[in-house]
């Protein structure tokens, strides 16, 4: 197997397994492309949703895998 086919595989995978995570991740890099490109706001804003905006969606997400195994 090639790397780029194990690659795609792995990424393939990240988007099936929890599309929760990566639709939430997705969504926050939009978020700060929007505030980059359209709303010009500074590098440390951007810097900052970049950091703060994953950290909430793994958080989320762990909360909500709790909540199905553990009722």
């Amino acid at each position: 197997m090639s790397l780029f086919t194990w690659m795609g595989r792995e990424l393939a995978g990240l988007f099936i397994e929890d599309g929760f995570l990566a639709a939430g991740v997705l969504a926050v890099v939009a978020l700060a492309a929007f505030l980059a490109i359209l709303l010009h706001a500074s590098g440390l804003a951007v810097g900052a949703a970049l950091v703060v905006g994953p950290a909430a969606i793994l958080l989320l997400s762990i909360f909500r895998t709790k909540r199905k195994i553990c009722p």
